[in-house]
């Protein structure tokens, strides 16, 4: 039977367990209300432009995918008009490291300058792709129609003009906006204990402190 369990840190942090007896496997999401919606319209896509970078690294671990490969996690992320959601799949007595390692990434995440201009091609080609996507372009014509003047008219992964013009400067500042754990909401969906998934939150500083 499915039960469910939460848990709010006195920074503000939230911790949702979705217990699933007897489940070898667990999955993890890692969300921030930081989507199309927030972003000013100059630097429209800057949080899908976030999301790719956090897969770049920190000062320590230059490559995040080969770091979860190695405890037998699938990873990936979205980013929507509302909010960007990390994930993971994972083995159930991998659980703990796959949550130590996606928190670790996303509070001390490098986001070198170099690798953040490289990342703007990789960034636009998406954009190109899209644009030669009837489906894609209906929805946003659509969305941009319906919306216009609102922030839910966001096209998420935002136009040539704001992809080339966001600074490095301005994705810092998004960051450190954002990227804090009382705007962020952990879900962890498998067969463990709540005072374990605790014990282990609690245990990188960054994601229980204050302020």
């Amino acid at each position: 039977m499915t039960t469910m369990e939460t848990h709010k840190f006195s920074n503000g942090l939230r911790l949702i367990l979705e217990k699933l007896p007897r489940c070898r496997s667990t999955g993890i999401a890692i969300g921030f209300p930081a989507g199309g919606r927030n972003e000013k319209a100059e630097v429209s896509g800057i949080s899908h432009y976030l999301e790719h970078m956090i897969f770049k690294g920190t000062k320590t671990v230059k490559n995040v995918d080969t770091a979860f490969e190695l405890v037998g996690a699938n990873t990936n992320a979205f980013t929507e008009v509302d909010s960007t959601v990390y994930v993971a799949e994972c083995p159930k007595e991998n659980a703990l490291k796959t949550l130590e390692m996606w928190l670790e990434f996303l509070s001390e995440a490098a986001i070198h300058p170099e690798e953040f201009e490289r990342e703007r091609g990789v960034i636009l080609s998406e954009y190109f792709i899209s644009e030669d996507n009837p489906d894609f372009l209906v929805d946003k014509n659509t969305i941009v129609s319906l919306f216009k003047g609102h922030p839910l008219a966001s096209t998420v992964i935002g136009t040539e003009e704001t992809i080339k013009a966001i600074s490095h400067r301005d994705m810092m500042d998004y960051f450190r906006l954002w990227y804090h754990p009382s705007n962020s909401v952990i879900w962890v969906s498998g067969d463990l204990k709540m005072d374990r998934l605790i014990s282990c939150i609690e245990q990188q500083g960054n994601w229980t402190k204050h302020g």
